[in-house]
Order: C-alpha cells, then sequence, then structure tokens
C-alpha cells in the first residue's frame, strides 16, 4: 500500500469533512481489547541437515549439463545453440519480496518458485529446498531485447527437480573435498581454529555459497572468502608469490587492501580450483594471516561429508516459509491470520488499533464483493489476500494527518451518506491502486482527532502469467464501504 498517497487523499478528506458537517462528538470509550495469540510459525527445515546434503551436489549435473562451464563449485553456467544461457546455482534463497511478485507453480511434483526481477531479459526461477536455501535458474535470453516469458524456464527447472531426485549420481567427486564445502563454515570454522573472530557481513550481496562476506577480521573492514573455478594462479594475474603454507603457494596483491590467493589443486584443463581471501584496510600481521590461511586449507580438506536429507524439494501442500496460514500471500512478514472476533460496542475505536476487529466488520461485505479473499492482520490494519495476488485489499482506520493536497488525483465522493475521497494512483513500476476513505463522524476520545475509514485496492499482474494487472474492479470499492459503514 502507498502510505503517502494514502496521506494525500486523508488530507483532501479533513478538508472535504470540515466543509460538509459540524465537528463530530466525541466517541465512546473502547471496549476492552480481545486477546490474539500470535499463530504459531511453521518450523523449518533443519538447516545444517539441508546444507550439509547441498553442498555435495554439482549444479551442472543436476542441471544435466555434464560438461559445462563451472564459475564455482556450485554455479554452473551454459551456453545455448541460440546464444542464450543458463546459470543454475546453489544460493540462498531469493529475498521474499522478489518470490512473492514472482509466480509460484508445480512442476514435476515440486514447488519453484518464480522470481520478480527489474528487467524482463532475465527469466528467473527457484526450487527452494529451505526457508533459506534454493537452486536458482537464470535464463539470459539473446539478444536481450527479446526479453522472458513465465514459463521459458520451465524445462530447466523440471530437469533439476528430476534431478534432485536422484542425489548420489549428481554429486562433486569425494576426492576432492573443497568442492563440497560452503564458504561460511569453512570462514567460521578457520577463524575460531586460531582463536579470532570476524563479524558477519551483509549477506544481500551473495551469490551462492561459494562466496562469504564478513568483516573485522584483525581489526580489517570487508572480509570475503570465495571458492572458484578459473585459470589461475599465477596466469590468472593474481599477484605475487607470499609464502608457503600448508603445501599451498599463496599469492598475494593488495596495497591497504589486501587478497591472498592459491589453488587447491587443478578441477580440468586450465581451470584450477582457486581459493580467495580478502580483506579491505587489513591490519593482520603476516603470522597471523598465515595461520588464518593455514586454517582455511585444512577446512578444505576435510573428507566430503555424505548428505543426509533424502528429499530436498517442497511437495506443493507443504509450507516453504516460516508465515502462517494466509500470511504466505501477503508481502509483507507482519503477518497474522485473522482470528475471528466479536464485534465490539464502538467498532472505529476498536478497528483503530486492532486488525481482527477491523476484519471482522469488513469480513461479510468482502466475501459479497470479492468472494474467495482470505483476511489478515498486521499493525496497520486488516487486509485480504488471494493465491494469485492480483487483488488485495488494505483496510485501515486512520487519524487526521497533516499532507500536501494534490487534488488532481482525487473526486469527492458520498458513502451511505458519509463524505469520502475516491482516489487513484498510478505510478511506474508500481501497481495501480485505488483508494476509498470515509470520515463516519467519529473521534479519538483521547485527542479528539476524527478517525477516517479507508480501503485501498492494489491491482497486480496474476501470478504465473505474462497479462496485465485489471483494476476495472475498483468500481466495486465505493458500494463494498457503503456495507462496511454500517459498522461506523
Amino acid at each position: 500500500m502507498d502510505v503517502r498517497a494514502l496521506i494525500v487523499v486523508l488530507g483532501l478528506l479533513s478538508l472535504v469533512a470540515g466543509c460538509t458537517s459540524d465537528p463530530a462528538p466525541p466517541s465512546a470509550p473502547p471496549s476492552a481489547p480481545v486477546a490474539h495469540p500470535p499463530a504459531p510459525r511453521v518450523p523449518d527445515r533443519d538447516e545444517k541437515a539441508v546444507l550439509g546434503t547441498l553442498v555435495n551436489l554439482d549444479p551442472c549435473l543436476l542441471a544435466g549439463f555434464g560438461d559445462a562451464h563451472r564459475r564455482s563449485p556450485h554455479m554452473c553456467i551454459v551456453d545455448l545453440p541460440d546464444h542464450s544461457s543458463v546459470h543454475v546455482t546453489v544460493a540462498d534463497r531469493y529475498p521474499r519480496a522478489g518470490r512473492f511478485a514472482g509466480g509460484k507453480k508445480e512442476i514435476g511434483g515440486a514447488t519453484v518458485d518464480g522470481i520478480s526481477v527489474l528487467t524482463s531479459d532475465l527469466c528467473r526461477a527457484e526450487v527452494p529446498v529451505s526457508f533459506d536455501y534454493a537452486i536458482t535458474i537464470d535464463l539470459l535470453p539473446y539478444p536481450s531485447r527479446r526479453g522472458c516469458k513465465a514459463n521459458d524456464i520451465d524445462k530447466y527447472a523440471a530437469k533439476v527437480v528430476g534431478n534432485l531426485r536422484k542425489l548420489t549420481t549428481v554429486q562433486h567427486p569425494a576426492n576432492r573435498p573443497d568442492l563440497s564445502k560452503e564458504a561460511c563454515t569453512v570462514l567460521e570454522n578457520a577463524v575460531a581454529t586460531v582463536g579470532t573472530k570476524i563479524a558477519e557481513g551483509p549477506s544481500n550481496i551473495r551469490t551462492t555459497i561459494d562466496d562469504c562476506y564478513a568483516s573485522g577480521l584483525y581489526g580489517g573492514g570487508m572480509t570475503i572468502f570465495s571458492m572458484l573455478i578459473e585459470p589461475g594462479p599465477p596466469d590468472g594475474g593474481w599477484g605475487t608469490k607470499w609464502a608457503t603454507v600448508a603445501g599451498k603457494t599463496i599469492y598475494y596483491k593488495g596495497d591497504g587492501d589486501c587478497r591472498w590467493t592459491w589453488s587447491q589443486g587443478t578441477y580440468s584443463g586450465d581451470h584450477n580450483r582457486l581459493m580467495t581471501l580478502s580483506v579491505d584496510d587489513c591490519k593482520g600481521t603476516k603470522a597471523q594471516m598465515t595461520a588464518v590461511l593455514g586454517a582455511l586449507i585444512k577446512e578444505l580438506e576435510k573428507p566430503q561429508v555424505p548428505g543426509t536429507v533424502a528429499r530436498l524439494t517442497y511437495r506443493p501442500d507443504e509450507p516453504d516459509e516460516p508465515n502462517p496460514g494466509a500470511c504466505v500471500d501477503y508481502p509483507q512478514d507482519e503477518c497474522e491470520p485473522y482470528q475471528p472476533t466479536p464485534l465490539p460496542a464502538n467498532v472505529t475505536v476498536a478497528a483503530r488499533t486492532d486488525g481482527h476487529v477491523l476484519c471482522a466488520a469488513t469480513l461479510d461485505a468482502v466475501n459479497a464483493r470479492f468472494p474467495g479473499m482470505r483476511p489478515v492482520t498486521d499493525q496497520l490494519g486488516c487486509s485480504y489476500v488471494r493465491p494469485d495476488h492480483a487483488v488485495q485489499l488494505d483496510f485501515r482506520v486512520w487519524g487526521n494527518p497533516s499532507a500536501a493536497l494534490d487534488p488532481s488525483v482525487s473526486r469527492k465522493v458520498a458513502v451511505a451518506g458519509h463524505p469520502g475521497v475516491y482516489a487513484e494512483t498510478r505510478a511506474e513500476r508500481q501497481p495501480p491502486q485505488t483508494s476509498v476513505c470515509v470520515d463516519p463522524g467519529k473521534q479519538d476520545p483521547k485527542t479528539s482527532q476524527p478517525y477516517y475509514w479507508c480501503v485501498v485496492a492494489t491491482f497486480r499482474v496474476p501470478r504465473n502469467t505474462d497479462g496485465k494487472a485489471d483494476p476495472s474492479r475498483q468500481t466495486e470499492l465505493e458500494p463494498l464501504m457503503a456495507e462496511v459503514a454500517k459498522h461506523f
């Protein structure tokens, strides 16, 4: 919901109400609030067990690409005959906002999430394996102007899903144990071994489980440990010889910011299993960094551990995120499913702070005009959602904010005899929204400020389609609020 747009509407409504009616009498004191225990969150899978199984997977074998180019142990890149390319990655799961805006479908009996990106030049999907991890598939079409459609990536996702049922056939070889590691686990264990500490770094820039971002190693800045499959050193331009540590030749490059690189062994051809440790504004002594590098090498040499999770995919009827009930279709994480609640004597005052009361007051009207939508609550009020995300209704009872007025987007309306404002908000790269706010003629008993009942409808492209958002049902909002008005 675009709160700024709603504030504009309320600013106009305050003027409308002020010009058309006498000051409203104070409302009666609110009834005693009803307790709403939070719904239990859905438990995640055993993260350690999932990650222990994931690290053994070869993404090229997983996607059925055989000996395609491996950018790192858990990223595979294949060039298609039409010059498009597909990237398959074992990675952290994409942020929920991108998953919410994308599609969700069943492929081969498994849940596959489509990911919304800012450009149609890229199609992205992921096969979730826990709340935090997924197999990510990117399709980069050629030429890029050709763009992507929602189902272009399905056949690659189907291959991944099928091979996730045959885990023993898509694993890294046991005699190269460094390929079956996760970068942050390696770095954290190595740092603990030498008796120092690092701080957690930004996770939102990590692209695979082969990168780890931290900070504060021996007082330095950003600390990055990466596992790569590339040419070098020394031909890759990785710096000059620095020392031999744990039997590996370490190359160094830096001037204030430092990077150490070594080969854990050959991969194929001129490609090596390269490891890099970078520290911005590095302050560690040579002895300290030698100890850290030695601990990293020993962690990488630890034997491959067989995975213990037999089924990584989610069935369509299994929750793949912690949000309970209908909250899976609400864009924010702060959400509770609606709990049936009796209407108090003063609905307006109670609905101002209790989203469950607001849902109880609007439920019948929404069911009549927008059947099939499910109510949820958050700190702001009550919302109604549906699995295809095509329409979302947000009900709020607001106070009277001070705001600039833009009457060009609004018009006055009368709703069940109450003054109101109808407004349409259209912004680039944002779903269209339409709102109706009504002055019920009641005030906050403590502040004497007026209350306003509002509904904001957000219209989105339906999930799993290449269609467009359809705001045509905005005509239902005024009669909807007229039916809700009996509870003012």
